[in-house]
């Protein structure tokens, strides 16, 4: 491994294929953004004092940047005369590539490489260049330390140079050096030299920078004679003796900070004998110490336990603050240490001594010191974190005695009466707790929450939100939540499930706790759930489940008509009612209105789209367990239906010539007549889907003539829906047209039940009457129509006329001459040329036919 090295200036040929500024030649290898970023970082500009040809007199500039697109570069650029094609102002750079940490070159110091013997200014012939091994570095500490002795700076100005270097490494405004580009140079390998040598690696330099404004280097270096007044709110300006002139003074910041002491240390121990100072700290360092400020306790606390000398009292802090953090030192050095804190503080410790004083017992073996600092670190901890007071971080409590007392302290303080703790403070205490690992009395942590999270929470106006630690603490601390739902609980139950329905509802709807189980139910029902029954059969295993503990609040049945109104809304639709039965166990406790409930949706008139779920309602209770408990009018639906049921049965499976024939109507007629509306409705519909199935005409106008008024009702509102639409059926509409003028319509043969033709042995107040619950209005003119083809007089020409006025003509006057083609298409000849005369008796004349009347009127 070795430096890569990278040739830029202006040239005819290079890396980029053409002529001018580029790469003439780079070390294969180097990644395509070090590259961009290099061409940019080393672009050069002479002084405007010195004429562009005067080329000798030009700085030469010596960078570094320490993060170059992930790369620590070293460049050397100088001015270069004029270029290939005779224009002047050209420069040429040579960068290297620093390598990994790993290699034994990464330990030469960027500034060490100042006149080295290696730098070029003359480009490649060819466009590869090796790797640079073991590069020389005459800069070094022997050569700095000579510099130094003769630089002619006083040590305190050249001690707040290092800190002012060290704080530009951490983001402090850069320092501007005024000195020729040799002089910085060696100013920066000094302060390098000084620094650590991981320190020393970020500072990012440059020895000539023609336009300083524009630079991101922590130490820039400008030509003698700059006017830098312009540049003192960027840069901390330094103008050190050159060449017999004083300067004008020192100019430099003082350091603020303790570490200014290590600083003069440093300067004061020189280049050479600074690796010796930073030997012995690295024994103490954590590692991740990089400023100076970072290494200035490291400096205090060895001097405590290895040298000898006068400590003042912030030393003593300091040390002591880092010892109790230093917890990757050996026992030995630590009790040393701690044996010397407690004899310089003696018994009156300072409270924020204490925890860091105890962690350092712990580690140091001393287990009955460790004990009592310990116990009194907590206790006052603990009473600074109720107070509202800085406390700092707590760490674990070790002893029995120290976690026992802290337990104990904390609950006293959840369970003091007024003014009692604010949430944000239990937040806090909880947060200490569980730094500490001692604990917190779950007993305390309920009887909180129920006195004063529930407080707060009921003392809040309708819709106020409450405060955010509130929320932080119920979603926290389990204990808080169970007590806040017992105390909830108690209240109305209009009151909670107000309550339940906004935020409080959302700490706990996760919960599982036997005390928030009237809360998380009253949650559930005010969200929409996908599945309402299913939701049902959850709440009612939730209260079974919390019932062993009798939680305040806790409804005294699994299933009451209140849990199935917020759920499923009021009685009377058949498809909740039958998802919740089905979902029934013979030992759930159900209130004595659950049954009523039910049977109401059974005894309710189904409408039609609710008739499939009221069938599977009542198929669901014919043999349940449940039936006994119905009322009585839902066991007179079920036996209705019952009775009902097999005429249906009997009428669908029907042959065509017994479907048209007055008997198996009868027979419905009979056993529905009598039943409750909830059964004839769904009769009436169930009739009138068996009718609609059959499209012979002849069976069809039979079947019509015999059914009661109601299914006739039925009947045309089922073709009439079925005709409208997107897609209505031809097929449908030719089939009710033939049956409306077949000979199949039963004859008069007696006095008749309203619209019920053929019941003869009924008269007009019968049992066909009875179940008739629409009018039927007389069509005179479709009746005549019947007449006029041999038909059937009377109610069975009402009928037929109504199929054809009241459900064909309102449909098929809209539709277009396509779709009645296809109804013409249908038909018989002789009935197809009827159609089209009725047709046009439903439409009117054409247009051309209007137009012609009226010219010849």
């Amino acid at each position: 491994m070795g430096f890569a090295q990278l040739y830029y200036t202006s040239c005819e040929r290079g890396l980029g294929g053409h002529a001018g500024y580029q790469f003439n030649a780079a070390t294969p290898g180097v990644d395509a953004r070090v590259l961009r970023e290099v061409e940019r970082f080393t672009a050069y500009e002479p002084p405007r004092s010195v004429p562009v040809e005067e080329v000798s007199a030009h700085p030469v500039s010596l960078s570094y940047a320490p993060d170059l697109a992930g790369a620590r570069v070293v460049s050397r650029v100088v001015s270069n005369g004029p270029d290939p094609s005779g224009r002047p102002g050209n420069y040429f750079a040579h960068s290297l590539v620093w390598p990994g940490a790993g290699d034994t070159d990464a330990a030469v110091l960027p500034a060490e490489l100042w006149g080295a013997g290696f730098w070029t200014q003359v480009p490649s012939p060819g466009p590869e260049l090796p790797l640079l091994r073991s590069p020389s570095a005459p800069l070094d500490r022997v050569r700095t330390g000579l510099w130094q002795g003769s630089c002619g700076v006083r040590a305190s100005e050249v001690a707040r140079l290092l800190g002012a270097v060290d704080a530009a490494v951490d983001g402090g405004n850069p320092v501007l050096v005024v000195a020729d580009s040799a002089s910085v140079a060696h100013w920066v390998a000094l302060v390098s030299h000084l620094l650590p040598p991981a320190r020393a690696r970020a500072v990012g330099f440059t020895t000539y920078c023609g336009r300083p404004g524009e630079t991101f280097a922590h130490v820039v270096g400008v030509p003698p004679g700059t006017d830098t007044e312009g540049l003192r709110a960027r840069f901390v300006v330094f103008r050190p003796p050159q060449h017999g002139w004083a300067g004008d003074g020192p100019r430099l910041p003082e350091i603020t900070g303790a570490h200014r002491g290590l600083a003069h240390a440093l300067v004061a121990a020189g280049p050479e004998q600074a690796p010796e100072l930073w030997r012995r700290l690295a024994r103490y360092g954590s590692g991740r110490e990089r400023s100076l400020a970072d290494w200035w306790p490291v400096l205090v606390a060895s001097s405590v336990v290895e040298g000898p000398g006068r400590v003042t009292p912030e030393q003593w802090e300091t040390a002591r603050r880092w010892w109790a953090g230093a917890s990757w030192l050996p026992r030995r050095t630590l009790a040393g240490a701690l044996s010397r804190f407690l004899d310089g503080y003696g018994p009156d410790l300072p409270s924020g001594a204490l925890e860091d004083l105890w962690t350092l017992a712990h580690r140091a073996g001393s287990a009955s010191l460790a004990e009592r600092l310990e116990s009194e670190a907590a206790l006052r901890s603990l009473r600074s974190v109720a107070a509202g007071e800085e406390v700092p971080e707590a760490v674990p409590l070790r002893s029995v005695r120290a976690r026992e007392a802290a337990r104990e302290r904390i609950g006293t303080l959840l369970e003091g009466r007024a003014p009692g703790l604010h949430p944000d403070r239990v937040l806090a205490l909880l947060a200490w707790a569980r730094a500490a690992r001692c604990g917190v009395p779950e007993r305390s942590l309920e009887r909180y929450g129920a006195s004063a999270v529930a407080g707060l929470i009921q003392g809040l106006p309708e819709g106020a939100v409450p405060d955010p630690s509130v929320a932080r603490l119920v979603r926290a601390r389990a204990g808080v939540r169970r007590g806040l739902a017992g105390a909830l609980s108690e209240l109305p139950r209009e009151r909670l499930a107000r309550i339940a329905a906004g935020p409080v509802g959302v700490w706990t709807a996760r919960d599982r706790d036997p005390a928030g189980v009237v809360l998380r139910e009253l949650y559930r029902v005010s969200s929409p759930h996908p599945d309402p029954a299913g939701l049902v059969r959850e709440l009612m295993d939730a209260r079974r489940r919390a019932r062993p503990y009798s939680p305040a609040g806790l409804p005294e049945h699994d299933l009451d008509t209140e849990l199935l109104g917020r759920v499923l809304g009021p009685a009377g639709a058949p498809g909740p009612a039958e998802q919740t039965l089905v979902r029934l166990w013979r030992s759930d406790l159900l209130a004595p209105g659950v049954a009523g409930w039910i049977g109401d949706a059974l005894t309710s008139v189904p409408w039609p789209e609710r008739l499939r779920a009221w069938h599977r309602l009542a198929a669901a209770l014919s043999g349940h367990w449940l039936r006994p408990s119905l009322p009585l009018e839902a066991v007179r639906v079920l036996e209705g239906w019952e009775g009902a049921r097999p005429a249906l049965r009997a009428l669908a499976r029907a042959p065509d010539g017994e479907f048209a024939q007055e008997g198996p109507w009868r027979v419905l007629r009979e056993c529905s007549e009598r039943a409750h509306p909830a059964v004839r409705e769904v009769v009436r519909r169930r009739a009138a889907e068996t009718l609609s199935a059959r499209r012979d005409p002849d069976t069809l106008a039979g079947a019509l003539g015999w059914c009661p008024a109601a299914v006739l009702d039925a009947y045309a509102d089922r073709v009439g829906r079925a005709l409208v639409g997107d897609g209505p059926d031809p097929a449908l509409a030719a089939s009710v047209f033939a049956a409306a003028r077949s000979h199949a319509w039963p004859r008069d043969t007696g006095p008749r039940g309203a619209g019920d033709p053929g019941a003869g042995q009924t008269g007009a107040g019968g049992p066909g009457a009875a179940w008739s619950t629409v009018s039927e209005p007389g069509h005179a003119a479709g009746g005549a129509a019947l007449v006029s083809r041999g038909s059937v007089p009377g109610a069975a020409a009402d009928r037929a006329a109504r199929l054809t006025d009241e459900v064909l003509s309102p449909v098929l006057s809209t539709w277009g001459r396509r779709r009645t083609n296809a109804v013409r298409r249908l038909l018989p000849a002789a009935l197809a040329a009827e159609f089209d005369v009725w047709l046009r008796g439903v439409r009117g004349p054409g247009p051309l036919r209007r137009w012609w009347e009226g010219w010849d009127r």
